[in-house]
């Protein structure tokens, strides 16, 4: 009875090992994608089909407020995120409407202080903040930080569309996250609505500091070589896994010589 406690542990622990590894994220919502042509900012609804082929793409309804329903487009390139965004309302309220992206930079569902949030206005105005600690939002650069990425915006066929882009790293580490190939960074959005004066959010309902959010994940993409005609993927997980697999080789062949000893026992 003694060999055979000490045999089911390390039985488990070979099983545990030799199980496939998949990302890790908080929510239902995972939105990721890498791409080698980066999209133009600019707004242009024209030219936006060609430019996101390769996004990851979602659809949505807003909560709290008027219900708009929406698509979410993500994808990455080696430097930077780029978010797209397309939601139903064909007003352009005197250009003031404007969508804000509120990331969880360590995706703990936590909304903190030094979070990063994303401004794009009707009339292409980007804006690069930050959350407080009161959880209130300021721009970075009122905070002696930069204005990093870029933003557009366009309004047709019903819609109001927003483009912007992010440095996956920034050098205003104070304000910005600071993502790699293989990072999960949290988000939820938030719609402004001026005709109507009202809020819409998707998919939490609340921003505020210390709260617990119900953000979406979007994983930071990384980009693939080619080697002898096969794609293989740079990403952190991908270069571990034949670590990962050997180390479960040793511990299903230490199994079978415990079970033999056990038996002759």
């Amino acid at each position: 009875m003694k060999k055979l406690s000490i045999f089911i542990p390390i039985f488990l622990t070979s099983v545990l090992l030799l199980m496939p590894i998949a990302p890790v994220q908080s929510n239902s919502i995972y939105l990721h994608s890498y791409t080698t042509t980066p999209p133009v900012i600019d707004g242009d609804l024209n030219s936006f089909v060609g430019e996101w082929t390769n996004a990851a793409i979602q659809e949505f309804d807003t909560t709290s407020g008027p219900s708009k329903h929406g698509k979410i487009y993500v994808m990455n390139t080696q430097t930077d995120l780029f978010i797209a965004i397309e939601i139903d309302d064909g007003a352009n309220d005197g250009n003031k409407d404007f969508i804000q992206i509120f990331f969880d930079n360590d995706d703990d569902g936590t909304a903190e202080y030094g979070d990063d949030i994303l401004e794009v206005y009707g009339d292409s105005t980007f804006e690069d903040r930050f959350n407080k600690a009161d959880g209130s939002n300021t721009l970075d650069t009122n905070d002696l930080g930069s204005n990093d990425g870029s933003g557009a915006a366009s309004y047709g066929s019903g819609l109001a569309f927003f483009e912007m882009s992010h440095p996956l790293k920034s050098g205003d580490t104070g304000h910005d996250f600071q993502l790699s190939f293989g990072d999960i960074v949290g988000f939820t959005l938030r719609y402004r609505d001026e005709g109507t004066g009202t809020y819409s959010y998707w998919p939490t309902t609340s921003t505020s500091e210390g709260s617990t959010e119900d953000y979406g994940d979007i994983g930071i993409d990384s980009p693939k070589n080619v080697v002898g005609g096969i794609y293989a993927s740079t990403d952190k997980l991908n270069i571990l896994t034949p670590y990962i697999a050997l180390v479960g080789l040793i511990g299903a062949i230490s199994t079978i010589f415990a079970i033999r000893r056990w038996r002759k026992d």
